[in-house]
């Protein structure tokens, strides 16, 4: 299974980066994810979006294993793909225990901490896309995000991560991307109108990490983050000749 994820990814980077040109600039990267467990955090705004992680980090860390949502395993293809690799499958819903109906919470804590005993014997590296969905002005504004290019993260998943995984957590990778054309939607990006990508790359150290492992001091923390990407991405996208964005109302 891991020399066809290799496989698939090489076949994607020729495809998009030689044979369509695309030009991606990387600022931060490591040489090396492979000696601990690393949760990778990302701004969420298309499918083109695992692409990029996936050229980020392939050969330089284990396997990626992304949070998924639970409807994705009733999509053709995509559904088995993420089956086999042992995606964990999660609801989409509000993590604070009180607010849970039916023991939904209780279940994604579960499935979840099933996945990363399944990782332990061997590092990972686990994609956590704390928005939950791909951003758009239209939920940003529905949600009064208080951010011009994001949407309010999620804590949750990587809270049950960090309690899950203790100090075997090596770092959190924080990972920022931005499209040069208009709208970064998926056929978009295969059409080719997406023609330069730069990504920034921020490791966040054990020293780093949220202090206290409990829901409010994570989303504290990931909050502050999310603070500071949304300034990082205002600057590269002017560095791409681009100054409109969502505007708060």
């Amino acid at each position: 299974m891991g020399w066809l994820y290799n496989l698939a990814v090489w076949c994607d980077d020729l495809l998009l980066w030689r044979i369509m040109g695309i030009k991606l600039e990387i600022r931060g990267i490591w040489k090396d994810y492979s000696k601990k467990f690393y949760i990778v955090i990302a701004n969420h705004q298309s499918w083109s979006d695992v692409f990029v992680l996936q050229h980020l980090f392939n050969g330089r860390a284990p396997l990626l294993k992304f949070l998924v949502k639970r409807e994705l395993i009733f999509l053709p293809i995509v559904g088995l793909v993420c089956w086999a690799y042992g995606y964990p499958f999660l609801r989409r819903h509000s993590v604070k225990g009180r607010k849970m109906d039916g023991g939904q919470f209780q279940s994604d804590v579960s499935v979840l901490k099933k996945a990363l005993e399944r990782f332990i014997r061997t590092p990972a590296s686990v994609i956590n896309l704390v928005e939950g969905t791909r951003f758009s002005p239209a939920k940003a504004r529905s949600q009064k995000s208080p951010y011009h290019y994001l949407l309010k993260p999620k804590a949750g998943g990587m809270t049950t991560m960090l309690a899950l995984l203790g100090d075997r957590v090596g770092a959190i990778v924080d990972v920022t991307i931005v499209y040069d054309c208009e709208h970064p939607t998926f056929w978009n990006f295969l059409g080719g109108e997406c023609r330069r990508i730069l990504v920034k790359v921020t490791v966040y150290s054990a020293e780093k990490m949220p202090p206290v492992l409990d829901y409010e001091s994570v989303t504290t923390w990931i909050n502050r983050v999310w603070g500071k990407k949304d300034l990082e991405i205002g600057a590269l996208r002017q560095s791409l000749g681009r100054e409109e964005g969502v505007k708060k109302k």
